[in-house]
């Protein structure tokens, strides 16, 4: 099963492991026939470590899931991030998946089980090798954006009619209330990325999806 991502500077085709994270590769494969990450930009990129994307708004801080909350992750041991090109959920926290994902530059041991690893590329090296050497900000965006202009899908398992009707095209999903902020919620919202390899202050590495 496989998806071709067709963004500003070239093609990434991508195999999903279908088997091995289902939910996180039926979310993904939906979303991508209803066209979510049609403009999505790149909005995070770090040489040497991942480039980022998968939320419409461009800010790092959005993106929603098929079923309009966060899902729960899916670990397999035998799934490592042992090379360039693992695709991966990106998170904030244990079993908060949406939309936004992101594609390693290497391997990175420590993000093992802990981000979903769904998928491999498995043609559009140079592409990738054209964004690790794009030139970033001080907050790791690329200074020329490059963004998602559409992406193909070889085959989807997960297809149905209301797939095929195209009737998730252009549909939000659906918005959660707000929880009020607790002075736990609080201390985590006020952590901040270092800089380096997005190393935390807390000693971890986490790939938010709202940093």
């Amino acid at each position: 099963m496989a998806v071709t991502l067709h963004t500003t500077s070239g093609d990434i085709k991508i195999e999903l492991f279908v088997e091995d994270a289902p939910k996180a590769c039926e979310n993904f494969l939906a979303l991508c026939a209803s066209d979510y990450y049609n403009g999505c930009t790149f909005h995070r990129n770090i040489k040497d470590f991942m480039v980022q994307t998968g939320d419409p708004s461009h800010t790092g801080k959005g993106g929603m899931s098929i079923w309009g909350e966060p899902f729960e992750d899916e670990f397999v041991t035998t799934l490592k991030h042992d090379s360039r090109g693992c695709v991966s959920m990106a998170n904030n926290g244990p079993n908060t998946n949406q939309s936004q994902f992101f594609i390693t530059y290497d391997k990175q041991p420590h993000l093992d089980l802990k981000y979903t690893l769904f998928g491999k590329v498995i043609d559009g090296y140079d592409t990738l090798e054209e964004l690790e050497t794009i030139r970033v900000d001080k907050k790791y965006r690329p200074v020329v954006q490059q963004v998602i202009h559409n992406i193909t899908i070889h085959a989807n398992p997960f297809a149905n009619e209301k797939f095929r009707e195209g009737q998730l095209k252009g549909r939000q999903p659906r918005r959660r209330r707000r929880r009020s902020m607790t002075p736990r919620r609080q201390r985590k919202m006020d952590r901040r990325l270092l800089p380096g390899l997005g190393w935390m202050a807390d000693g971890g590495c986490r790939i938010s999806a709202k940093q």
